[in-house]
């Protein structure tokens, strides 16, 4: 995630619409040569997370991207974090949620029916 490893300061992470992304090949693909792929971030949203323990401070994002290779938009869930004492957030998600719209939409109209959750 080259792209996301810039640090950001301030209350909530600095903005990503218009930066470029690229997803590097899992492990076992790029060992039979298989590449990654760039794409651009179209729009966001964030919010804070709380604060785990006493720890870290976190901030969730959702991302809309357009891939290069085929024009195609995924949907992109991932965080960054804050260590306690310090002023900036570093990406955290080396590992996000990322698949088409209708996929995200039925993972979390699914997530958001479970009512008893939200308690």
């Amino acid at each position: 995630m080259g792209s996301m490893s810039h640090k950001h300061t301030g209350e909530m992470p600095t903005s990503r619409i218009g930066q470029r992304v690229h997803f590097g090949p899992p492990g076992d693909v790029k060992k039979k040569g298989g590449g990654g792929t760039s794409g651009t971030i179209l729009d966001e949203v964030w919010t804070l997370g709380a604060k785990e323990a006493s720890w870290d401070s976190y901030c969730f994002f959702s991302q809309r991207i357009k891939w290069d290779y085929d024009g195609s938009y995924t949907i992109r869930l991932g965080y960054y974090r804050r260590r306690r004492g310090e002023k900036h957030w570093e990406f955290g998600s080396q590992t996000t949620v990322n698949s088409t719209p209708k996929i995200v939409r039925a993972l979390l109209t699914r997530t958001l029916a479970k009512k008893a959750w939200y308690r």
